[in-house]
């Protein structure tokens, strides 16, 4: 596959497609792109701003076509420590980086979700983690908003705080991938 392709499970075109709302498909196209399409991951770090930009939808159509897929059980919403965020409370309050991962019904048919390498999938997605550099040299994600930058840097520190404590995944691990 050439770098300008991407994987996505047949069971969201064959299956769900029909089935789903416009921006409910949106997103969940977006997150089986940054995810299993790109290198196979499980798990990738969406802030609701590029659900927002990349989607081409309304902050409450984003909200509640993510809650939809949720509910539905297509997708997955996570901290950092693999703790679900099932309700929009929940995840409009939580401090700190969302993940997004499709759920196993998504593609159940077509490929197994193997839930034990979550840890390793986190540690991986969150080394190749990248901040942009402003002209002024410094970083930011999404908007200039103050408490956007607030919020930016609240997950940097929880970013370097948990890789801390996290192992690298073993060169067993690794092969038998």
């Amino acid at each position: 596959m050439s770098a300008s392709e991407v994987s996505i499970p047949s069971a969201i075109l064959d299956r769900w497609m029909p089935k789903l709302k416009d921006t409910e498909l949106r997103v969940l196209l977006l997150v089986a792109r940054q995810t299993i399409g790109r290198s196979g991951k499980e798990v990738d770090w969406l802030a609701h701003s590029q659900l927002r930009k990349r989607t081409g939808r309304a902050s409450e159509a984003v909200s509640a076509a993510v809650d939809s897929l949720i509910q539905k059980g297509l997708l997955e919403v996570v901290t950092l420590t693999g703790e679900r965020l099932p309700t929009p409370e929940a995840r409009r309050f939580h401090r700190g980086i969302l993940l997004y991962r499709l759920s196993s019904m998504v593609d159940k048919a077509d490929r197994a979700v193997d839930k034990s390498k979550t840890t390793e999938y986190i540690y991986s997605s969150l080394r190749s983690l990248r901040f942009p550099k402003t002209e002024g040299g410094q970083e930011e994600v999404g908007s200039t908003r103050s408490e956007d930058t607030e919020h930016t840097e609240r997950a940097k520190q929880q970013i370097r705080e948990r890789l801390q404590g996290l192992k690298p995944p073993t060169s067993r691990a690794r092969r038998e991938r």
